[in-house]
């Protein structure tokens, strides 16, 4: 069993206990999150929802950030 912090931002980490070999998605459908519209970070670093996760890892959801077409 792993113990991974998630969270939608702004909004406050919530724990939550998964199996070993746990991806992001599965972290997420746990949390009752959707990443549509956002962009998924693992400990600090842009991420897929398939990466595995491990003990201790913060998923983090931000907004996707829309530039200025010229």
């Amino acid at each position: 069993m792993i113990t991974v912090k998630v969270a939608q931002m702004p909004g406050a980490l919530r724990e939550f206990v998964l199996e070993d070999g746990a991806s992001v998605s599965e972290a997420l459908d746990t949390a009752d999150m959707s990443a549509d519209g956002f962009t998924v970070s693992v400990n600090g670093a842009t991420s897929g929802q398939d990466r595995v996760l491990a003990d201790g890892d913060n998923v983090i959801l931000t907004k996707a950030a829309k530039g200025n077409v010229a």
